[in-house]
């Protein structure tokens, strides 16, 4: 007997960056890899980077199509309405419903809230849309014009937090939400080689095997991911520590900030206590190499995976109680910190 062919699930992603993969890109990809045994899952994706080949790698089909976002989805405004009409008015619009449909998907599953077009074309197509929010809406007034939207072009929303639902009005968390916090794969995760990755990761940043390395990571150094507020506490820390280092690593995307930041630095003439070590493709090796992992997000956290996997990898972890942190935080019992 033939064995039933499994229902195919799309599965888009807003980004691929080229250098790094941000906490939602890793839990798409994660994501993936848990409904292929159920879905034959394909990725679609805006352009080639790190997800789409971390997604070969591991056996997965994979498109490339670029969609226009709405960003404004996470900024709303009172005129976010007529802009979502004007997309869906489109032809990009127009071109996303043909190539949905030659796919032929029995599931349409979209990531971050804003990409908006996959799911208003599901839903033009009559096929169920899944919608994963990974970030609080900004509640500036008009968020409820983005719950709407929302919930107007979804069947099925998952919030890997508390807090990236919390815009939703209690009859649409109770009807049609579900929280599905991240996971991990304990495959993921090899604790036999931690002791020789930590060696080589600080041979490789020049950083003494008994110097105290206290870091932050993130994607990009942002302003809301709080690097200056990093650097305020190592600052504030050097003296009464002086054999420690503090370790910043990410991809710069504001030269005006990284200098902000790195005057911070030379004004109070500490360069030497400080390592900016860009983009690591080996982010296992980091925490490895970390003692205390500082995670100083200045807006509400969807969840936070960078604390998450701080702990994995047995690490204090030390963060603002920003939104989906303090969920964590509290849930693993690190709330003191």
């Amino acid at each position: 007997m033939p064995m039933a062919s499994k229902p195919k699930l799309l599965i888009f992603s807003h980004v691929s960056n080229e250098f790094s993969i941000t906490g939602a890109e890793k839990l798409l990809l994660f994501f993936c890899e848990q409904m292929t045994p159920h879905f034959d899952c394909v990725l679609v994706a805006p352009n080639e980077g790190r997800l789409t080949i971390l997604a070969r790698q591991r056996g997965m089909t994979v498109k490339i199509y670029r969609i226009p976002l709405l960003h404004n989805i996470y900024t709303p405004h009172p005129g976010l309405h007529a802009e979502a009409d004007r997309l869906i008015s489109s032809s990009p619009f127009r071109a996303l419903l043909k190539w949905i449909a030659r796919e032929a998907p029995q599931i349409i599953l979209v990531n971050t809230c804003v990409h908006f077009l996959p799911a208003a074309a599901g839903k033009r197509l009559g096929i169920p849309v899944v919608w994963q929010l990974t970030e609080r809406i900004m509640d500036n007034g008009s968020e409820s014009i983005s719950t709407h939207l929302i919930d107007r072009y979804s069947d099925w929303l998952i919030g890997i937090s508390e807090t990236a639902v919390q815009s939703f009005p209690m009859e649409v968390r109770q009807s049609k939400i579900t929280i599905l916090p991240p996971s991990w794969s304990p495959l993921d995760l090899h604790p036999e080689e931690w002791p020789a990755l930590r060696n080589e990761m600080r041979a490789k940043l020049g950083v003494g095997s008994g110097a105290p390395l206290v870091g932050m990571i993130s994607s990009f150094l942002i302003e809301t991911k709080g690097v200056h507020h990093f650097i305020n506490m190592a600052l504030s820390l050097k003296d009464l520590y002086p054999s420690a280092v503090f370790l910043i690593v990410g991809s710069v995307l504001n030269l005006e900030y990284e200098k902000l930041c790195r005057d911070m630095i030379g004004s109070a003439g500490a360069q030497h206590r400080f390592l900016f070590a860009g983009p690591q493709e080996n982010i296992e090796a980091v925490y490895c190499a970390l003692d205390i992992v500082v995670v100083p997000s200045l807006v509400l956290e969807g969840f936070g995976l960078t604390a998450m996997e701080g702990l994995l990898h047995a690490k204090p972890v030390v963060a603002y109680g920003s939104g989906g942190l303090h969920e964590l935080l509290t849930l693993s019992d690190a709330k003191s910190f």
